[in-house]
């Protein structure tokens, strides 16, 4: 959602959409100069972006291309069509997002969808280069923080990621997901001191050292990790769960299909399934049989963001 509502600021106040003159608008009790819009192809615009929270992705094809038809140059619109065609038709996507760059150069999110395709795709130049221009744009937006760093990451320039996230860090910037991320990081290649540091600002900051589920996960250590969840009271899908929030998708994957194996209708699980689904797997991907459990908001909103903000997800 965040994403989101990053999208439809750059809309009304970067001008994405076609002029036809420009507007004042008051904002914050800022004066800012933007572009006109077409209040058809923003009423289209906000219907597609609707449609992509709700997982509607035809729907929402169809209505950018609505979009386009009303105004060519409505760069998010291009962007957007990049982002849900990424995963099937990959040079389509590129052509789109390449349209979009050039009508929007300083829209940061229409650099940060290319780059979220790129990594999807595995090119890591392309990621790496996207991710640093999103990043040249807007400082100080963590998901385009994390975004490079993973673009270096399949780079193989782990070392810049590892600075990259350590300047993020050092800034002062109190972020749960880039402090475990940067744990996570550290105790994988055995840097204790780099993890120490991690844990440091994690409780400076009040958002603790992971607990002991969280460090026997963030180890690798799956069967330990179920040990504990089973003398603490956490069930195998909140396991499942808590994994792929740390970011291990491979552990979480391995978890919820354990839990998926001897309750086909745990909605929990499927949804971390769901989550952590890549290409074919997301196709292939069976519905919840029987009566399927009531699923965690907080994972059910996560699978609806994923829906919406990306072609991959």
């Amino acid at each position: 959602m965040r994403r989101l509502v990053a999208t439809l600021a750059a809309l009304l106040l970067g001008g994405c959409f076609g002029s036809a003159g420009v507007v004042r608008r008051d904002v914050d009790g800022r004066d800012v100069t933007g572009r006109w819009i077409s209040p058809e192809a923003y009423a289209l615009y906000l219907e597609g972006a609707l449609a992509e929270r709700e997982g509607q992705r035809q729907h929402a094809l169809s209505l950018y291309q609505r979009v386009l038809e009303r105004d060519p140059d409505a760069a998010e619109a291009w962007a957007r069509l990049g982002a849900l065609t990424c995963e099937q038709r990959p040079s389509a996507a590129e052509r789109y997002f390449q349209r979009a760059a050039e009508l929007a150069p300083r829209v940061a999110e229409v650099a940060a969808a290319r780059a979220r395709c790129a990594l999807d795709q595995k090119q890591a130049a392309t990621a790496i280069a996207a991710a640093r221009r999103a990043l040249a744009l807007e400082p100080l937006n963590e998901d385009h923080t994390l975004t490079l760093v993973a673009a270096l990451d399949l780079g193989g320039e782990e070392l810049q990621a590892t600075r990259l996230l350590d300047a993020w860090l050092l800034w002062g910037h109190a972020s749960r997901r880039a402090g475990q991320r940067s744990l996570e990081r550290a105790r994988r290649s055995g840097d204790a001191a780099r993890a120490a540091r991690a844990a440091r600002l994690l409780g400076r900051w009040g958002l603790g050292e992971p607990s002991l589920i969280e460090a026997a996960l963030l180890r690798g250590a799956l069967d330990e990790a179920r040990q504990l969840a089973l003398t603490q009271g956490t069930s195998p899908s909140e396991l499942a769960a808590l994994a792929w929030e740390l970011g291990l998708q491979e552990l979480a994957r391995t978890q919820a299909a354990l839990v998926l194996a001897a309750d086909p209708s745990d909605a929990d699980a499927w949804i971390v399934t769901a989550l952590c689904a890549e290409g074919p797997e997301r196709a292939a991907l069976p519905p919840l049989q029987g009566s399927a459990s009531k699923p965690s908001e907080r994972l059910l909103g996560a699978l609806l963001e994923r829906a919406a903000l990306r072609a991959r997800h």
